[in-house]
């Protein structure tokens, strides 16, 4: 049905019957003097759903906001929905995995904060959304092929590109950051979808973006939260960075390892092998990061 610029749009997470527009958080952020609150009535066939929503005028979205949402139940609908282009593309929880495996990323933030509340997503979401090829105006295509950053905690097994976040933005410079040990409870394997949805697109542009993006062997939790006690510890990582934008690249000093007291598995009979892996890791970080 299409939406009439006097119209209001009730958004739901999920929407009903497994498509409809991007969540309705993604508007919360972006309108936050133009929409309300209400209560929607629980549907006792899905009693499992959000019972609110919230009511935006339809003259504020933009083309973005009105791109359909899948939400697939499985691994074969999310390689069908990945298949057919879709814009926003839900991960369906059979893409997790338990745990058994260490990750990195990049926060500036102290590590007494950061072991205290642990990582949280920007936004609340259902699940966390991958991005394809987002439509922009004059019939433009973006290579996104990646998980929208608002809607999960993203993770990547290469400690060097977790080192450059976060980026460096017009008149901010972050110089220092902290280079955070994680091991998630549970994890989805964003590089598995990137090279999913790698089948369904045959435009070099686009497949050397997305061998780009998997590359960095990135995962995303499927929760919107780690508790700090999944943080196994973090290095100080000082930058200096080579121009005036991010992609000019950085050089790098990775300083000493600080361990997280409170680590779920700290006493287990192989944590110090686990340290002893990571650092030699960590310590192959080229000093000069990029241009990317």
């Amino acid at each position: 049905m299409p939406i009439n610029p006097g119209d209001y749009v009730a958004y739901t997470v999920p929407p009903p019957h497994g498509r409809g527009m991007k969540t309705y958080v993604h508007v919360l952020r972006r309108l936050p003097a133009l929409q309300f609150e209400v209560d929607v009535p629980r549907d006792p066939q899905r009693p499992n759903a959000p019972t609110g929503a919230l009511i935006v005028p339809a003259a504020s979205l933009d083309e973005n906001d009105k791109l359909p949402m899948r939400y697939p139940a499985n691994e074969r609908a999310l390689g069908r929905d990945l298949r057919g282009r879709y814009a926003y593309v839900a991960l369906p929880g059979t893409s997790v995995v338990n745990e058994g495996a260490g990750f990195f990323r990049g926060d500036d933030r102290d590590p007494l904060i950061v072991y205290a509340m642990g990582f949280r997503t920007r936004q609340l979401h259902a699940a966390p959304i991958f991005r394809a090829r987002i439509p922009q105006a004059g019939n433009v295509q973006v290579n996104q092929f990646d998980i929208d950053p608002e809607s999960g905690i993203c993770l990547t097994g290469r400690p060097g590109g977790a080192a450059i976040f976060p980026l460096k933005k017009a008149g901010v410079s972050v110089d220092h950051t902290f280079l955070y040990v994680v091991y998630p409870r549970r994890f989805i394997r964003t590089y598995k979808i990137q090279q999913q949805a790698r089948k369904a697109y045959d435009a070099n542009d686009v497949l050397q973006h997305i061998d780009r993006l998997a590359f960095a062997r990135e995962a995303v939790v499927p929760t919107n939260h780690v508790p700090g006690d999944r943080i196994v510890g973090c290095y100080r990582v000082a930058r200096n960075w080579l121009g005036s934008e991010w992609s000019d690249g950085l050089t790098v000093v990775v300083g000493h390892f600080k361990p997280n007291p409170d680590f779920v598995h700290r006493h287990h009979a192989r944590y110090n092998e686990f340290l002893q892996i990571v650092d030699e890791r960590v310590r192959q970080i080229p000093q000069q990061l990029g241009p990317f």
